[in-house]
Parts: C-alpha cells; sequence; structure tokens
C-alpha cells in the first residue's frame, strides 16, 4: 500500500484491506477495496459501490487440467474442485448480474464493477541476502503438508481426495524415487502436519532451521498446487531467486510469460531435473530470471505500481464526480 500511495497521481483515497466479500465500513467512488483471501472466486457485493477492488485469487478460474484430453486421477478431482468452485461463486454472480441489469436500466454509463488480481505474496518470509546458486546445498526441495485437514467419513473428499493431496503425493512419489535412483543428488523433503502462516516459528522447526533458511540454500524448487493451483511457495521461491517447477497456473499479468517450467503432471519431474542439473549456464539464467521476475511483477513495489496505474488510468479515464453521478 505504501508503493501504491507513493505512485498515485489524486489523494483523496479511502483504502480498506479486508477479508469480507459482503461490506465494507463504507463505499463510494473514492473508495478502494484491497480484498484477501477469497480461494473461490467470488465477486464482493459491493464491487459496483467503489472505485475499484484488488483481489487475490481473482474472480476468473480455469480448469488447470482436461480429464478428458489427459486422463487422470488428478485431472479428475481437480474437475470435481473446478465444479464445486462454481457453486460456490453462483450466488455472488446471480447478484453481479441483477445489479449490472438494473444500472443498465436505470441509467447510461453506470459505474462497471472493477476488479483486479493482484499476486498472492509469500507468508511469513525472512528478508534474507540472496546466497549465489551455486553455493546452495540442496538440489530439489519441498516443505509443506500432504493433508492438512481431516475431513469427516461422510465427506468424499476423505474417500476421493483433494486435488493438493493427490498433487502432493504424486510429487513427493517422484522426489523419493529420484532420491534413490541418483544418490549424489541432494534432495530434502520436509513433510509438515499442517499448512502455517509462521513456518519459521512452527513447533516442527524448533531443532531444525529456518524454512526461510531452508529455501535460501535450495537450487530448484517445486510448487505444486494447494487447494487452488495459486500457492504463496511461487512467490517464495521467485524471492529467494529459486530455478522453479510448477504446476500449471492460470493466467494473471503476474503469471503470464513467468520464467518458469510448467508441469502438467510430476512424473515430468525426474527428466526435467535431471536436464537442469546438467545445464550451469541455464540454471544461473533461470536463477536471475526469478529474481528480476519477483521484483518486476510480483513484488510488494510491483503490486503497489499496478495498482496505482489502474487507479490513475481510472482517474484519467472518467471524472469521480461523473462516476458517482450517474449511480
Amino acid at each position: 500500500l505504501q508503493a501504491m500511495d507513493q505512485h498515485l497521481e489524486q489523494g483523496g483515497r479511502t483504502v480498506y484491506m479486508t477479508w469480507d466479500l459482503h461490506e465494507v465500513p463504507s463505499t463510494g467512488f473514492d473508495v478502494v477495496v484491497v480484498l484477501l483471501g477469497d480461494e473461490w472466486g467470488r465477486i464482493p457485493a459491493y464491487c459496483h459501490d467503489v472505485l475499484a477492488v484488488f483481489k487475490t485469487f481473482g474472480v476468473q478460474f480455469s480448469l488447470s487440467g482436461n480429464p478428458l484430453r489427459k486422463p487422470s486421477y488428478l485431472n479428475t478431482v481437480s474437475l470435481v474442485r473446478y465444479l464445486r468452485t462454481q457453486v460456490y461463486r453462483t450466488p455472488s454472480l446471480v447478484r453481479y448480474g441483477a445489479r449490472e441489469t438494473m444500472q443498465q436500466v436505470r441509467s447510461r454509463g453506470a459505474a462497471p464493477c472493477r476488479i483486479h488480481a493482484i499476486p498472492l505474496g509469500y507468508a511469513n518470509q525472512r528478508d534474507l541476502p540472496i546466497k549465489p546458486l551455486n553455493e546452495r546445498a540442496y538440489d530439489l526441495y519441498f516443505s509443506g503438508s500432504i493433508d492438512n485437514k481431516h475431513y469427516p467419513v461422510w465427506s468424499p473428499q476423505r474417500w476421493l481426495l483433494t486435488p493438493k493431496s493427490v498433487s502432493r503425493r504424486q510429487l513427493v512419489a517422484h522426489m523419493e524415487q529420484l532420491q534413490q535412483d541418483q544418490p549424489d543428488l541432494v534432495v530434502e523433503l520436509d513433510i509438515t502436519s499442517r499448512f502455517s502462516l509462521r513456518l519459521d516459528g512452527s513447533p516442527e522447526r524448533a531443532a531444525r532451521r529456518s524454512y526461510s533458511e531452508e529455501l535460501m540454500d535450495t537450487k530448484i524448487c517445486v510448487v505444486p498446487r494447494g487447494t487452488t493451483a495459486e500457492t504463496c511457495r511461487f512467490y517464495e521461491g521467485l524471492r529467494y531467486g529459486c530455478v522453479m517447477i510448477t504446476e500449471a497456473l492460470p493466467s494473471r499479468w503476474f503469471y503470464d510469460g513467468a520464467p518458469v517450467i510448467q508441469v502438467g503432471d510430476w512424473s515430468e519431474l525426474p527428466s526435467l531435473v535431471g536436464q537442469l542439473m546438467s545445464d550451469e549456464a541455464l540454471m544461473e539464467k533461470m536463477h536471475q530470471a526469478s529474481l528480476a521476475w519477483w521484483h518486476e511483477k510480483c513484488s510488494e513495489e510491483a503490486a503497489g505500481v499496478f495498482m496505482a496505474n489502474t487507479l490513475n488510468a481510472l482517474s484519467d479515464e472518467t471524472p469521480l464526480s461523473e462516476v458517482a453521478a450517474s449511480v
């Protein structure tokens, strides 16, 4: 928000940072909302009543893997999750459609609903000096949970498993196989019992190096999906200059063109790791590209500049007094 404020051409904004989809303390066309935490891609009820909403996870979702084109259990449970997401989104979509129709009937040029996706960011990562890639101890590293939620016996997710669980089980299996097949490869696996925003201070790490220290000592960071395709690990790896191997990413301005390797299936991991580890020049190039992408697209500064430029463009496009008078 500090970066946004520094680049705004027009002052007098009221900015709310919230997890609430239903209401904010005040509305008006001087109000900007930063909406966090909604993994279902819902449209906030107040989107027509404020100048702009900047939202982590966005509102546009796509199916990461088509089970008809590439049959697999992961793609099947991903389809189930996608359909479930659409069900959760439906009430907000209906409300949005009704509001759009009402505004079109009442007046021409009514204020549109402006929602812009912004980077999710890192969780609780320390600000450490960047370690040269060739001095890092771990060739391949993953730390995280497999199943961080216990579902009741009547829940389909207990028996079918979630996309996160299926994906991460596959990843761990291939990492363990890599370690067996290539003993000289330094593979570090750290399976935790749950997701935590305070990884560095968790009891599971009391006697070990912090997550931040271990990630900074990593050459290749693998990024399996979480509950959704977006995860803090993507930003954490970029911030530390890791070479990134991720699952398919949604189309966002901060993902499109990112210098990462996207896989459709973790069975691709062994061959990719072999190719990367045999090409030091490529590894160094990707290391530098990760750092650059972090600073230019995903950092706090980059997100703030994007938000400021978006608001500046809205101010240039339509005077706030005219927008307010139209509704």
